[in-house]
């Protein structure tokens, strides 16, 4: 399997948006050689062990979830999953906003020539301004980013081999 990249969203993604509209946003992606629409990709996302391990902390706030409801997000059939609501869905990305509105998570798919690219991203809704105007993470916020961006990874990682299986 090929590895995890950082990378900034395509500048025509709904989290470029976010990127724009001052939130901070992180991007990774990974190339996997295989063909994989946005349905398999949200499902295989939402569904693996590690992911269902969120879920279940999430259920102990008042969230919880199913792979089916993981599934009938994937395929348009629910705009509400776990601790999230649909902001938008294009045909290759999914754009999801936490129930605190604090929180932005994306899923996305580009066809490649032999495969597809994997996206997986996060804005987070920064509400205080620096004397420049500029957004400022708190810091927790700053505090929690290495442990935030490596667990982006495993997710991506687990989603990928779950989809290569």
């Amino acid at each position: 399997m090929h590895t995890v990249q950082d990378a900034a969203p395509p500048d025509t993604s709904l989290l470029a948006r976010c990127r724009a509209s001052g939130e901070y946003v992180d991007a990774y992606r990974l190339p996997i050689a295989r063909g994989v629409g946005l349905a398999d990709w949200i499902e295989a996302f939402y569904c693996t062990p590690l992911f269902r391990s969120e879920r279940w902390i999430l259920t102990l706030f008042g969230y919880p979830s199913s792979d089916a409801q993981a599934r009938q997000l994937a395929h348009a059939e629910a705009t509400r999953f776990a601790a999230w609501t649909l902001s938008e869905r294009r045909s290759g990305e999914i754009l999801l906003t936490d129930a605190r509105e604090s929180t932005r998570s994306w899923l996305a798919v580009e066809a490649l020539a032999e495969g597809t690219l994997l996206w997986f991203g996060s804005a987070v809704c920064t509400r205080r301004r620096g004397a420049d105007g500029q957004a400022q993470l708190s810091a927790a916020m700053r505090a929690l980013l290495g442990l935030h961006e490596r667990y982006s990874r495993a997710l991506l990682r687990a989603g990928a081999r779950r989809l290569q299986r």
